[in-house]
């Protein structure tokens, strides 16, 4: 009797899950010392306000460009290599280039720009003096950031997920560099943040080699494979950065509201990615190259099966990490942070926050799942359409709701921005071929 192959198939995503889950259990560790060690320094002051509002803008790019790169270049990738294992080489090298040409184009418009975007937000004086002297080096890590992406997007097409140990890097650079420079003004955040990405970036391009790959850019492109791959990479682009403005809104509304909410609400935001970010990188990482295979070797339908199943499963585990994280936030809370300058006003006002956003735990996991469907098979733009729908309610709820209720407000207009993607995406996932 044949063993069911969709039990082989469960366990290969499993497989990956447990493995991402280990390493980003490390990695968020990590970042979970550094958020202690920034608290301890800096508190809720001005100077952190000023170099979070750099840091957001500049990262947005990062995120969105290595969230494309990753649901993109993986399954291509993996197909490439099914069908010719140096043509699968050359569309790496040629990633690399197009990450490099493409980060400094942005890292240049941003060191040049930003300056005239921070003198109209408003801000005070010591928070804009250290956006300022922050966008002087932060825009150049655009592109180790990119690279650091293609070099992830290569493990991950062999399953291995090193990129989300490795993730922990900037913030142990963070670490030693604030630990070490005994000052509470911008420079040690600034220079730990270069420290920490430039080494992650050389890790893992000796990990890239290591597994075979190549960590050096093409000269040139193949034309004919690029065009197969801009016509998805420009739509999930699209989508994600339309989605992905949702951390522009929030640092938006949160430096119009009182001094130092921008960082209350980033001391929340950062507990809340430790507590979904390490099982979201997990189903969407691990997910990602099986679904890519699946498709490839057993059709549409059976992928699409395994995908919703995977979808349920993650919504479920949401669930039970919001009821958890929701009665836990003040403990939570309270001994991450509440030293040094973080005082038990900060912890009241943090985790008030923090259980506002935890309500998005099993929306968010749900969509990373049934997003990773949608790219794999190729259905670009129903994540465009979603992304649209839930943006539009973002801004909308976000605006009101932060009037109301202040930084609490700005956590739960993310929770009705998820709830609009995830039921868009479901329907186009369960109707559409």
């Amino acid at each position: 009797m044949k063993t069911p192959r969709p039990s082989v198939d469960g366990l290969r995503v499993l497989r990956g899950i447990v493995q991402v889950l280990l390493f980003a259990v490390s990695a968020k560790a990590v970042g979970g010392v550094k958020e202690i060690v920034i608290a301890a320094r800096y508190g809720a002051s001005a100077t952190l306000d000023g170099y979070l509002f750099t840091y957001e803008w500049n990262f947005w790019f990062v995120s969105v460009i290595v969230s494309v790169f990753i649901f993109i270049l993986v399954p291509f990738i993996i197909e490439l290599r099914q069908r010719d294992w140096l043509a699968s080489k050359q569309f790496v090298s040629e990633a690399i280039l197009v990450a490099i040409v493409v980060g400094l184009a942005i890292g240049l418009a941003m060191w040049a720009m930003f300056p005239f975007l921070t003198a109209r937000v408003g801000m005070e004086q010591q928070a804009y003096n250290a956006a300022l002297y922050a966008n002087l080096w932060i825009p150049w890590l655009i592109t180790t950031g990119l690279v650091s992406g293609v070099f992830t997007a290569t493990l991950v097409s062999r399953e291995r997920h090193w990129g989300n140990l490795l993730e922990g890097v900037p913030a142990l650079g963070m670490c030693l560099v604030i630990g070490l420079w005994a000052v509470a003004d911008v420079r040690p955040l600034v220079w730990g943040t270069v420290i920490g990405f430039v080494s992650q970036v050389v890790i893992l391009g000796i990990l890239t080699r290591f597994y075979g790959d190549p960590v050096f850019p093409s000269r040139h492109l193949n034309k004919a494979i690029w065009r197969r791959c801009l016509r998805g990479l420009g739509a999930l682009a699209v989508g994600q950065a339309i989605l992905s403005v949702s951390g522009l809104i929030d640092t938006v509304l949160a430096t119009r509201l009182e001094a130092g909410a921008l960082a209350r609400y980033s001391y929340a935001l950062r507990v809340n990615a430790l507590l979904l970010g390490i099982f979201a990188s997990g189903f969407g990482r691990a997910c990602l190259p099986v679904f890519s295979d699946l498709l490839l070797g057993k059709g549409y339908t059976h992928a699409r099966a395994a995908a919703l199943r995977w979808s349920y499963a993650s919504f479920g585990l949401g669930a039970g990490i919001a009821l958890l994280g929701v009665l836990a936030a003040p403990i939570i809370v309270r001994l991450l942070f509440e030293r040094g300058a973080f005082t038990s006003q900060d912890t009241l006002v943090v985790s008030h926050v923090l259980q506002m956003m935890l309500f998005q735990a099993p929306l968010y996991l749900m969509w990373v799942v049934l997003q990773t469907w949608l790219a794999v098979s190729k259905n670009y733009y129903p994540i465009v359409w979603a992304c649209t729908i839930a943006i539009i309610t973002k801004l909308t709820t976000g605006v009101w709701l932060s009037e109301l209720l202040g930084i609490a407000g700005v956590a739960l207009s993310t929770v009705a921005m998820y709830g609009v993607a995830v039921g868009y995406t479901w329907i186009c996932a369960t109707r559409r071929r």
